[in-house]
């Protein structure tokens, strides 16, 4: 591998994938974690403790001491590690593609691929028994699955804000389900009357049986009480890296068994606001120069490089970044199961 000193920046290339805004849907790591801007890739950030405040009487008699709260400032950790990935591109894959094509479409499939990292990751620590333990002191398990008669994905969502309430004073204000879990709540009994009824969505012939199309999210965080509701519709090959295109097995990231209630912050670069967590970036651009690629400043995390390698007679593209994700505050966030 070439050393990164030595390669060129791409963001000819980079800009206009980014702007096509299709990373940004069907990649949903840095919606559930805000990205957060960092100078440094390792460091610490402060994190705000529970006193004792509220077991305190604030009662004051004459010529005596205040009562004092009994708290101190804790901290969490960041570490962003490098990832990427490249690929070669010769003169016969040129000849065959063109050189502008050739290029777009093998910088489309790096940055792709980087990006399916990230929500592959945070997916399989989120959607699965691990997730089950981070989140104990607000799970929730749905009795019935919302695909049955008797599911009740309201009950089960206003549980899964309460319970966010509880440990933290701020109910949650979004919620994270993948394609197959948004489907099965377009279709479910409790919802459709909700939707129809309440919010006077779609008329009388809004009934199970009719439903040909899906329940926009906008109607559905209103009905839920909710800001935003992130619909994962990234996908990825589970069969062995090596295998055929045509043999490739495709599914979803984010499993249909799961949601995620959470508190997401307002602003991503203040640090003082309660939210699940953050995705913490090494800001390339501070050392590259500004990346010109509008507001996604989601991705300023990527850097597309590009090198000669004489001894495989190829020019090498590599897509790559140092990102850390990191669940800071567990108790902002309740997992369904069981759905």
């Amino acid at each position: 591998m070439q050393n990164t000193s030595t390669a060129s920046f791409r963001y000819d290339l980079l800009g206009p994938i980014l702007q096509e805004g299709f990373p940004e849907e069907a990649y949903v790591a840095h919606k559930v974690l805000p990205t957060l801007l960092v100078q440094k890739r390792n460091g610490t950030i402060p994190s705000f403790l529970f006193s004792n405040d509220q077991a305190l009487s604030i009662k004051h008699a004459p010529k005596t001491a205040y009562a004092k709260i009994q708290s101190k400032l804790g901290s969490k950790t960041f570490s962003c590690e490098e990832a990427g990935v490249e690929e070669p591109l010769s003169a016969e894959d040129y000849e065959i593609m063109g050189k502008d094509y050739a290029e777009t479409l093998i910088s489309r499939r790096l940055v792709h691929t980087v990006l399916r990292a990230r929500d592959v990751a945070l997916a399989s620590t989120l959607f699965s028994a691990g997730g089950e333990a981070i989140f104990a002191k607000t799970l929730v398990t749905a009795s019935f699955a919302w695909t049955h008669a008797s599911g009740v994905p309201l009950d089960n969502i206003l549980e899964a804000k309460r319970n966010i309430a509880v440990q933290t004073g701020l109910p949650g204000n979004c919620m994270l389900l993948g394609y197959d879990a948004y489907i099965n709540l377009c279709k479910n009994v409790q919802v459709q009357t909700l939707v129809r009824n309440v919010m006077g969505y779609g008329g009388a012939a809004f009934t199970k049986a009719a439903v040909t199309k899906e329940i926009p999210t906008e109607v559905l965080a209103m009905t839920f009480g909710l800001e935003e509701i992130i619909i994962a519709t990234g996908i990825k090959n589970t069969a062995n890296e090596a295998i055929t295109p045509d043999s490739a097995v495709r599914g979803f990231i984010w499993p249909s068994t799961y949601a995620l209630v959470f508190r997401k912050a307002s602003s991503a670069q203040d640090v003082r606001e309660t939210t699940l967590g953050r995705m913490f970036v090494y800001d390339l651009a501070q050392t590259i120069g500004s990346l010109a690629v509008g507001s996604l400043d989601t991705m300023r995390a990527l850097t597309l490089e590009w090198y000669r390698n004489e001894s495989i007679t190829s020019d090498v593209f590599r897509a790559r970044e140092y990102v850390d994700m990191t669940i800071l505050v567990p108790e902002s966030g309740a997992l369904i199961k069981s759905i």
